[in-house]
């Protein structure tokens, strides 16, 4: 599958990088401490693979897997927290957008990129009808927001027609996996014509994280263009 990667590195970011520090922000995790979130070997293995695919480096990854097992939350999860970077991915079918925070865990969008189909053609998947000069329209196309060890996502149709601005019509079909842990109480929400929220309840908690805590991910559409955000 063709991939290409553009990165978004601001000046400062791109300096630290270059040290060797942007991943180890901070003193390694020492091996102390009592394992609060037990992983499987499996388990382990799918969040090794996730931050291959990714580049994170398997010393942060130890200590990330560590700091996880022992209770504290990645930065990735922390409200409020700043990426350090952020690198764009393009495949054959999606635009990955890795945003990378100072104690090396990341935060991936994905969404789809769509086919071009016009009245008199079907397509499967992610499409885009044009409106000529007025704009166009998306149909199907699916957004997930992946931390490693809880993702989600769901599928909208949303346009952009002049006269009528940019809204997204209908959504549905959210989708979701969790490692160590359970969620509950799904729910799409329309925040406004161009926001659109899937939240879950943590009804089996990881220790470190409140009891009754709320994962939550956002579709915010702008013009044409999809990004998200989440807590």
């Amino acid at each position: 599958m063709r991939k290409t990667t553009r990165s978004l590195l601001t000046a400062g970011a791109l300096a630290v990088a270059m040290s060797g520090s942007l991943l180890l922000a901070g003193p390694a995790i020492a091996d102390t401490g009592d394992v609060v979130n037990p992983l499987s070997s499996s388990d382990e293995s799918q969040v090794r693979d996730y931050f291959d695919q990714y580049g994170v480096a398997p010393a942060v990854q130890d200590d990330l897997i560590w700091s996880f097992k022992t209770g504290d939350a990645w930065d990735a999860f922390q409200p409020g927290a700043e990426p350090v970077s952020t690198t764009v991915q393009t495949t054959d079918l999606t635009e990955n957008t890795i945003k990378t925070y100072a104690d090396g865990s990341i935060a991936v969008t994905e969404v789809e990129i769509p086919t071009a189909v016009n009245s008199n053609s079907r397509a499967w998947g992610c499409t885009f009808t044009s409106a000529g000069t007025y704009g166009g329209y998306w149909k199907n196309c699916d957004v997930t927001v992946n931390l490693g060890v809880i993702s989600q996502g769901f599928h909208l149709n949303y346009e952009n027609i002049q006269g009528g601005g940019a809204k997204i019509t209908s959504y549905d079909r959210y989708h979701h996996f969790i490692v160590g842990g359970a969620l509950g109480g799904h729910r799409l929400e329309r925040i406004s014509n161009t926001k659109v929220r899937y939240s879950a309840d943590l009804s089996v908690a990881w220790q470190g994280f409140p009891l009754g805590w709320t994962s939550w991910m956002q579709a915010n559409l702008s013009g044409n263009d999809i990004t998200t955000t989440h807590n």
